[in-house]
């Protein structure tokens, strides 16, 4: 066989059968700009914006800058994250030798076509699926299956895009190419968007869907209200037709989500830890169920020797000196014993997943074979069988080393003498113990899923610091008798891709928040079901792509940070909503009445700019950036809408109050709406103020300075520039009316906190 011609590569390339890189299916740039600039959200903020334009009054549209720097950061992080994942790649890019017109050449990977004939050798990773034409390879499909153990190819056999070759060299045949390809095939069932859930995230906009579907009838009542009845000139009609709506909608807390999820995606990435979606943090806080794998995951990816039974040094370096190819087990011989060769080598067989062992003959000292203790050893000794299955049963893995008096053919003899074991073992992670008794304590169960043998697994969990082991072996389960399993169980082996899916889906119908943490094509529709998803920066393209996240280390300890970050980020966020919503609320209700009553809204936009920067943004952003390890309270929503509410309706009631009693003294002429828009500026500053002490109990030296800094910025603007703010002076009486209602109104809301919280626990 000459390989492909010229033309024939030519006509394959035409056809599309050609191994071009699969779209990840990540959005264009451009898109990312569109859906973070073109959405509702910004077009009613701008609409707002240019209607207040109309009236010349500029400095009423600061409200926008809020707008610009929420799209920023949504924009920059998308980015990012497409940036960082499109560098993390699942197939090497490095050349492959194809045989063509008769001649050997290297191409790259992508410029393979349908039939080529290829040649490869230990350490290459298939870019496409193919049979062996010639030669035995043992590969490595643990990327596709989760089954650590290598498997043999020989000819006429599959070998499929994503393995990587343990050992041998082999000619094959190119059987499927791009997207027909066994991994894409896997992966693609990945490509399609999914919106992971997020209760923070619901709650903002399902309380800013129902504000923007209120907001133009309203917006259109109380422009009618304002024109038509209180016949108000152009400038205020604007000003006051625009304030109630700007005041409604809580871009603030949108915007300092934003930020401080931003923050937490910073400071995560410092640690090496790639968020590919701002809310993932919230949802790994809330999660209860952990599933991992145990390769790579609890355990480094390699073995190590930790026990040698039997007088053994002596030939092991010769040995091992006698092959070329090193897998895990290898690996570790090499180097408890390394490789010199001290006697010389006259004939080997190389190791296979089949034959499960290895074999040299040595000149002068005879026949040596090394591998699996029932493959080698035909006639054993009780002693010796009971020694071996007690170290299996711990979890480790056991070689045998024995001595023949004549060269291996094609059977091992019977006159074997065993020279000695070694006992090997997965090493575990760091830390593992640590962080498996942390989540133990946080009541987050810990399920491993593997490809492997479920006790070997559960040997190596027990190794690993998991408490208690329930073991059992998922392919010998129907679904009815899965769906008890997952529930009742911690160690699952045997498992299939479409399986871990399914153990997902279980927990998840069970009420279940599930993680799921993996590195190969084969965890791709476990991690797509999982409502936060984690891969490992060595792992498949496809698992990266799905992620949440992606541990740029590989290192399985910076759960722990996700964690913690994550739960500083909400418990602060859901801490500080109480202060955004009570503008929104407060707006909602003054909105009502303006259109209800023959009360105008109290406030115009620039005032409102002030308050919810002075009560809202300034200290929200500070009071994000506290520590808190707290676990989140189920009752998170209840508290801050209670909170919310309760504060918006005790300030409403104060201004109506202070309204009333100034209609009474002043009518209803200029100077009563100015003096009425002045006191209900300083009365919801100091209403803020007072929620925010009340939600940053126990109140400390760094929260005492950031209060004392609001209230002296307030009195500057008081003292200096009162007038950009359209804020009127008052007299003596002004001032007692003033202080009156707002002791009344801090008293009624420390009150009623009280109360709301003593009913909450």
């Amino acid at each position: 066989m000459d390989g492909l011609t010229k033309e024939e590569v030519e006509e394959r390339v035409k056809k599309g059968q050609i191994n071009t890189e699969v779209d990840s299916k990540t959005k264009s740039t451009k898109d990312i700009i569109l859906s973070n600039t073109i959405n509702y959200f910004n077009i009613l903020n701008i609409i707002l914006a240019i209607l207040i334009l109309f009236s010349g009054q500029i400095k009423n549209i600061l409200f926008l800058l809020v707008v610009v720097c929420n799209s920023s950061i949504a924009i920059f992080q998308e980015i990012r994250s497409k940036r960082m994942i499109e560098c993390l790649t699942l197939l090497s890019k490095n050349k492959i030798t194809v045989l063509r017109d008769g001649k050997k050449e290297d191409i790259n990977t992508n410029e393979i076509v349908l039939d080529d004939v290829l040649f490869v050798e230990t350490g290459e990773q298939l870019p496409v699926d193919c049979i062996i034409l010639d030669g035995h390879l043992e590969m490595d499909e643990s990327n596709l299956t989760g089954e650590s153990e290598t498997v043999d190819k020989n000819k006429d056999d599959e070998v499929y895009s994503g393995s990587i070759v343990v050992s041998g060299t082999a000619k094959l045949l190119v059987k499927k190419v791009g997207m027909d390809s066994y991994t894409n095939k896997i992966s693609s069932s990945a490509k399609v968007d999914r919106k992971y859930p997020s209760k923070l995230r619901d709650t903002m906009y399902g309380i800013l869907k129902i504000v923007t579907i209120a907001i133009i009838p309203v917006g259109v009542l109380i422009f009618l209200k304002n024109k038509f009845i209180f016949k108000l000139p152009f400038e205020d009609l604007i000003l006051k037709s625009t304030a109630p709506l700007v005041g409604m909608i809580p871009e603030g807390l949108i915007l300092l989500t934003s930020v401080a999820l931003a923050v937490s995606v910073y400071n995560l990435g410092k640690k090496k830890i790639l968020i590919q979606q701002l809310y993932c943090t919230e949802s790994l806080a809330r999660v209860d169920v952990l599933c991992v794998d145990k390769t790579g995951t609890i355990t480094e990816g390699r073995m190590e020797v930790v026990e040698t039974i039997g007088d053994i040094e002596d030939i092991m370096p010769s040995y091992l000196s006698a092959f070329d190819y090193e897998n895990a087990s290898d690996k570790a011989m090499i180097e408890k014993f390394s490789k010199k060769q001290k006697y010389k080598v006259l004939s080997k067989i190389d190791f296979s997943s089949a034959r499960k062992y290895s074999a040299v003959t040595f000149e002068e000292i005879g026949t040596y074979a090394l591998g699996a203790f029932e493959f080698i050893v035909k006639n054993p000794d009780k002693k010796d069988a009971d020694l071996v299955e007690k170290y299996i049963k711990d979890g480790f893995r056991v070689l045998v080393l024995a001595k023949f008096k004549n060269k291996i053919e094609k059977e091992i003899p019977e006159d074997c003498k065993i020279q000695g074991f070694i006992i090997l073992s997965d090493v575990v992670r760091e830390n593992t113990s640590e962080l498996f008794e942390f989540f133990r304590n946080e009541g987050v169960e810990v399920k491993i899923i593997s490809g492997d043998n479920p006790f070997a697994v559960g040997a190596i969990a027990k190794k690993a610091g998991l408490k208690e082991v329930s073991a059992i072996d998922v392919s010998k389960l129907n679904d009815e008798e899965l769906k008890d399993a997952v529930i009742n169980n911690n160690i699952f082996g045997r498992v299939s891709p479409e399986q871990k899916k399914f153990m997902v889906n279980c927990l998840q119908e069970n009420g279940k928040t599930v993680a799921m943490t993996g590195d190969g094509v084969n965890d791709v529709l476990a991690l797509k079901q999982a409502n936060v998803s984690i891969a490992m920066a060595k792992g498949s393209d496809a698992a990266k792509q799905i992620s949440n996240i992606v541990l740029l280390e590989n290192n399985f300890k910076n759960l722990y940070d996700i964690l913690m970050e994550g739960r500083r980020v909400i418990n602060n966020i859901q801490k500080v909503s109480t202060l955004f919503l009570t503008k929104t609320f407060l707006s909602v209700i003054f909105a009502l009445i303006s259109i209800l009553t023959s009360i105008t809204f109290p406030f115009i936009p620039i005032q409102l700019t002030l308050i919810s920067n002075l009560t809202i943004g300034i200290p929200g952003f500070f009071l994000t950036l506290e520590k808190s390890k707290k676990k989140i309270e189920a009752h998170f929503m209840k508290d801050v809408l209670l909170r919310s509410i309760t504060s918006a309706v005790v300030l409403a009631a104060t201004v109506l109050v202070v309204g009333l009693i100034l209609h009474a003294f002043y009518g209803d002429g200029s100077e009563s709406r100015h003096l009425m828009s002045t006191m209900a500026t300083y009365l919801a500053f100091i209403n803020g103020i007072n929620l925010i002490v009340i939600i940053s109990k126990p109140l400390d030296r760094y929260k005492l300075i950031l209060v004392s800094s609001l209230v002296v910025i307030m009195l500057a603007v008081v003292l200096f520039v009162p007038g950009f703010f359209q804020l009127v002076s008052l007299n003596l009486t002004q001032i007692t009316i003033l202080s009156i209602a707002a002791t009344c109104m801090v008293l009624s809301l420390i009150f009623i906190s009280k109360v709301i919280m003593k009913k909450l626990r």
